[in-house]
């Protein structure tokens, strides 16, 4: 038997078949999928045998309406006594006639009431899960927005200590550029100094060596003058010796002539 109630149907895109054919969607949250599957087969299962209750009394029905049928026809064939078996079987027959009716009637008051029941089951399921779907939503929305939050204050923290690290690479840079510049300002002014100082130290021992070497030219020249002095007195201290030898001998011999003379 099949019973069909879209408006009250429950679709969606997942594998679990509802009392009216469709099927429950696969979500990863919600109901769990096992007592799902357990409820719809035991409402199919409470239909089904409403069903076949249905159709046993139907069946037993058109079984009694032949026999009724046939005692009919009995008792067109001549008249049938209170106590004879095709009255007995008649009013049995009308007896299986009502009891039918009212099996009918109770069968399909039990499978109309098992089916809204599990159109009021299903509903409710539906609700109840849409309702959880809806929680769980607002849940992972909120949850969501917790996570852009976050994220956005690790990118703010992030882009700060970005921020910071390039300043203070910019200042260690600067610090490092003025130390170097500072280094070689001082390197500079060392050497220019030692340079000065080299430059004043060679002059004055320049000066020195010009000023020892005009002593020693003085003291060469008036070493010179002075043996020239020297040579000059000598040749006339020489000179005059000369002399007073060239006298002395010329006196001596003129005294030795004389006392030639004499004697």
């Amino acid at each position: 038997m099949t019973i069909s109630t879209p408006q009250n149907s429950v679709h969606n895109s997942g594998g679990v078949p509802s009392p009216a054919g469709a099927s429950f969607d696969i979500v990863r949250r919600g109901y769990d999928r096992d007592q799902v599957d357990a409820q719809m087969r035991d409402l199919r299962d409470r239909v089904n045998a409403a069903e076949t209750q249905r159709k046993a009394a139907e069946q037993h029905a058109r079984a009694l309406e032949g026999e009724l049928r046939n005692a009919r026809s009995q008792q067109a064939d001549g008249p049938i006594s209170q106590d004879s078996f095709g009255f007995r079987a008649e009013k049995i027959l009308r007896l299986a006639e009502h009891e039918a009716a009212d099996v009918r009637s109770r069968a399909a008051n039990e499978a109309t009431a098992l089916v809204e029941q599990a159109r009021a089951d299903a509903e409710r399921h539906r609700h109840e899960v849409e309702q959880k779907l809806i929680a769980r939503s607002a849940e992972l929305d909120q949850e969501a927005a917790q996570r852009n939050v976050a994220i956005q204050e690790r990118e703010q923290q992030a882009a700060a200590m970005l921020a910071a690290a390039r300043e203070d690479a910019s200042r260690i840079t600067d610090d490092a550029r003025a130390a170097a510049d500072k280094v070689l300002s001082e390197a500079q002014a060392r050497a220019k100094e030692v340079l000065n100082r080299s430059d004043q130290d060679l002059k004055r021992r320049r000066e020195a060596a010009e000023q020892e070497l005009r002593r020693i030219g003085s003291l060469h020249e008036g070493v010179r003058n002075e043996m020239a002095r020297l040579h000059k007195l000598l040749g006339t201290e020489l000179g005059e010796s000369l002399t007073r030898t060239n006298n002395n001998s010329t006196k001596d011999s003129a005294d030795r002539n004389g006392v030639t003379a004499r004697a």
